[in-house]
Formats: structure tokens, C-alpha cells, sequence
């Protein structure tokens, strides 16, 4: 812990030394005393580790929580970082009522928001049961991910577990905040799609602590498209080559249909990058596959479809335990209807159907079938840069191109 309470109960923030000899001198000055249990601790000091205080008996305090050094190191930079702005930081601020200790708590004007520095993997009903907590009392709650939390799998794509999917803020725009602290760096993924129940396209931007403001947490840097193309088609491309393999779970009922249909090569409409990809802990091949396979490819051109068959359908898979739904901290605005409904908008922006009234679509178009391996990766490249597009609003310029 950094706070501690002398014998006249001020308090002692060691954060707030930034020479190590005067943190030396200051263990003369004791005892010092927990500030939630009132049970005395001891001021420990030393090269490797910064400097914190620790219960000398051990007991079921929530301030007796061992911390590693990336995470002091981090809390220190976070610390001093928010406190540049005309906001109150408090550290380790003791909550009562719902009995947590945020890292860092922000008072600006009447909003309170909790920040917590996360660097170690812990069962996501943790961070489910925290996060909760903090709502309700009504305080915003800011997870930043330690840098061993990101796994980069390619240079704009990611393996994110579902701590780090549950930590993505601002559902119109994903994004994920972490920090390094050995380099003093902090990192933002941005533009995340999710192309399986854990493998991501994003863009990473690595920005100095130093450099960084508060200004930036709302500004976000678009992916390039032809970055964001090549990424796509890649990922599209390896599950080419390998889904004779993929015939396990949710993946063969798929493959049964295809194999009937008598399709050797997925539709490259089947596998798009959509906003609502995240929501589903689902494979983005086999959900958007089954919806056009069961509903849209049989239907004869100009027959109208109705879109409640593919959100009742869509909701029965997921009541019934066959699509998994991710765990998401901004959970009350999301609905799974979306999730058709932006797979309809995509369809309609590439030009196979078209909505009609009371909400039903009509097919207009017939999907293009590959006979060919490289006929496959040349839609799948068409449909990337479409896709693209209705994602990112026509971004152009330097972002766009």
C-alpha cells in the first residue's frame, strides 16, 4: 500500500516523495498505521521494489494486497500523470459501502471515476464483481491493461482474452488503453474487429506518458484501410487453408450445410468485419454463415425476407447455449438484434438485398460462389475494402488510404 496514517492520524502519501533517502529518513518517524484496519504496517524500502507499506501481521484487510513492481511503477506514473489536470487524484481511497480500494479515484466537478491498473490475468468474475460494485454508486469505472495483458499475434492483429475483451470501453468505437510501465509508454489499441472469439484486427499506437493528455483518451486513430484490407484477407486466408481442420463444434454444423449446398469455397459476404463482430464470443464465419445460408441464400430473387426469423433464430442459438455471448462491462446498452442488423447493413451496402417495409428485406442479388482458391482471396479483398468503408465512414486522407 502507498498511504499510510501516522499516530495523529495524517496521512502519509509516500508518492508524493520523489527522493528515495527522504523515504529512508521518514522510517524514523513511526509507526505507521493501515488506514482501512487501523492495525500498524511497516514502511519498506529497496532497490528492486518502490517503496509501500505492509501489515506486519497478516489479515483479511483489502488493503493487503500484494502488488509487483510493474504495478507500483504504473500507479506512480498514473498518479502523477492525472494529477497535471484540475482534477482531484486520490489514491487508494477506501470505499466502504461496497468494500474496494480503487488504484486511483478521479474527482472532477461532480463525476467520480474509478481507475484501476490491471497488469495480472485474474478470473473475469473479479473484474465482473468490481466493476458492478463501483456502479452502484454510481462511479465510472477506467480499466488500463498491464503490457502483459496484449498479445500481438501480427503486426494489426491481436489475441485478447476476455478480461481484455470485458475491458473495452466506448462500444461505438472499441477501444483499449494499456501501459507499459518499464518503458513509460502507453499503448491504445484502436479500430478493434473481432474476427474470431479471440483473434482481433486493431491498430496499436505506443505514445510516451510524457507526451500524452487527457485530451487524447477521447481521440482515436483509424486503422489505414489498405492495412486494414491486407489484415483481413490474411485472416480470411488461413482460415481457407485450414477449414478442411475446422470441423469441431459450431464449425461442422456449418461445413454440413456447405457440404449439401455442395460449396466449396465460403461466399467472401460469410466472414466480415462488422462493429458488432465483438459481441458474440463466436467465430464471425460461423454466425454471418449460418444467417446468409439458412435465410438469405435460398430465397429466390425479389422474395422478401423477414428479419425477426433471423433474430428469433439468432437469440434461440444463444438462449440455448450454441453461440456464447462475451462478457462486457457496458453490457445494458448492448442488444443482440444488432448484430443482425448490422450484418443486413453490410448486405446491403455490397448489394444483395435491400430493405422494404415492416421490417423485412428483399433479395436482389445472388452471392458470388468461388470456384477457385484465388478467386476466394480476391473477393475476400473486395468485400475487406467495402466493409471498410461502411465501418469507418468513407474515411479518406491519411487515415483512409
Amino acid at each position: 500500500m502507498i498511504i499510510a496514517l501516522r499516530s495523529d492520524k495524517s496521512q502519509i502519501n509516500l508518492f508524493e516523495f520523489t527522493v528515495t533517502d527522504e523515504i529512508v529518513k521518514m522510517k524514523k518517524n513511526g509507526p505507521f498505521y493501515c488506514p482501512v484496519c487501523q492495525n500498524a504496517v511497516r514502511l519498506k524500502t529497496g532497490n528492486k521494489r518502490r517503496a509501500h507499506f505492509a501489515h506486519i501481521q497478516l489479515n483479511d484487510c483489502v488493503n493487503e494486497r500484494k502488488e509487483s513492481k510493474q504495478h507500483l511503477d504504473g500507479k506512480f506514473d498514473l498518479y502523477h500523470f492525472f494529477n497535471r489536470y484540475s482534477v482531484e487524484v486520490l489514491i487508494e481511497q477506501f470505499i466502504p459501502e461496497i468494500n474496494q480500494r480503487p488504484d486511483l479515484m478521479i474527482q472532477a466537478e461532480n463525476e467520480k471515476i474509478s481507475i484501476e491498473y490491471q497488469c495480472s490475468k485474474i478470473p473475469l468474475e473479479d473484474i465482473q464483481q468490481r466493476t458492478e460494485s463501483y456502479k452502484l454508486i454510481g462511479m465510472k469505472v477506467f480499466w488500463i491493461l498491464g503490457k502483459n495483458l496484449l498479445s500481438q499475434k501480427g503486426r494489426f492483429s491481436f489475441t485478447l482474452n476476455p478480461l481484455s475483451i470485458y475491458s473495452l470501453i466506448n462500444p461505438n468505437y472499441p477501444t483499449l488503453y494499456f501501459y507499459d510501465s518499464s518503458s513509460k509508454t502507453f499503448r491504445i489499441l484502436s479500430s478493434i474487429i473481432a474476427f474470431s472469439s479471440n483473434i482481433f484486427a486493431g491498430k496499436i499506437m505506443d505514445i510516451k506518458i510524457e507526451h500524452y493528455n487527457l485530451q487524447k483518451f477521447s481521440n482515436h486513430s483509424t486503422i489505414r484501410k489498405k492495412d486494414f484490407i491486407t489484415t483481413w484477407t490474411k485472416l480470411k486466408m488461413t482460415y481457407r487453408k485450414s477449414q478442411h481442420l475446422n470441423y469441431k463444434g459450431n464449425f461442422y454444423r456449418l461445413k454440413e450445410i456447405l457440404y449439401n449446398l455442395q460449396i466449396d469455397y465460403l461466399p467472401s459476404i460469410i466472414g466480415v468485419p462488422l462493429n458488432s463482430n465483438y459481441v458474440l464470443s463466436e467465430h464471425c464465419i460461423v454466425w454471418q454463415g449460418m444467417l446468409y445460408l439458412l435465410f438469405i441464400h435460398p430465397a429466390q430473387l425479389e422474395e422478401t425476407i423477414d428479419l425477426n426469423e433471423l433474430k428469433f433464430y439468432l437469440n434461440n442459438q444463444i438462449i440455448s447455449g450454441v453461440w456464447k455471448v462475451n462478457e462486457l462491462q457496458f453490457k445494458e446498452i448492448i442488444n443482440m438484434e444488432n448484430c443482425v442488423e448490422n450484418y443486413i447493413d453490410f448486405l446491403e451496402h455490397f448489394r444483395i438485398v435491400k430493405r422494404t417495409k415492416n421490417g423485412k428485406i428483399m433479395k436482389i442479388a445472388n452471392a458470388i460462389i468461388p470456384t477457385s482458391f484465388q478467386q476466394a482471396l480476391d473477393e475476400d479483398c473486395l468485400t475487406a475494402s467495402k466493409a471498410f468503408d461502411l465501418l469507418f465512414n468513407n474515411t479518406t486522407g491519411s487515415n483512409g488510404q
